[in-house]
């Protein structure tokens, strides 16, 4: 939280009190073609999503990967164990018996599925990262935020401080 100057060196962060004014305040700022910002909200808003044009996550493709490997993971065990390698005539039974199968198969995918789906999550949002300060308690609680990143090249303070109070934000602050 450094300000040289009188200007920010990483962004600036309205909060406001509701969902509306968070979506009308990003609306108007991509109105002045600055891209790089981001919401904080306590709870997901559609609203918030469609605003920011965020894409669809790419982890529901890698959960779906994940559950096969470990259901043909499962499939091949079970089948190399009893068919292959320890080979155990009961009653007449086959070796691979795709029924006596379908169990255990279901958990590998489950268990296999679950554990990468976390991992990626973790990846994906680049968690933990201790590095990037909090911005304000009170963005879990009760209040909205927007943060403009100074580095993109339509950013200008003025610009922003108007129009966040246009939107009535309840502070803005500068980091």
């Amino acid at each position: 939280m450094d300000l040289m100057n009188g200007k920010p060196d990483a962004g600036t962060l309205a909060l406001f009190e509701s969902p509306d004014k968070l979506v009308n305040a990003i609306e108007k700022v991509k109105a002045i073609r600055v891209k790089k910002m981001e919401a904080f909200t306590p709870f997901p808003i559609h609203e918030v999503i469609h605003a920011l044009d965020i894409k669809r996550s790419k982890i529901p493709w890698g959960t779906l990967l994940m559950c096969l490997i470990g259901m043909t993971l499962a499939f091949t065990l079970q089948a190399w164990t009893n068919g292959v390698d320890w080979p155990i005539n009961v009653a007449g039974k086959p070796f691979i018996s795709i029924p006596a199968f379908i169990p255990i198969t279901f958990e590998g995918t489950i268990l296999i599925g679950g554990i990468s789906t976390f991992l990626l999550l973790l990846a994906m949002c680049r968690l933990p990262n201790r590095s990037k300060p909090v911005l304000d308690v009170r963005l879990t609680d009760d209040l909205f935020g927007l943060f403009v990143e100074k580095s993109d090249p339509q950013y200008n303070v003025e610009n922003l401080n108007k129009i966040f109070k246009d939107c009535n934000a309840k502070e803005i602050k500068y980091f």
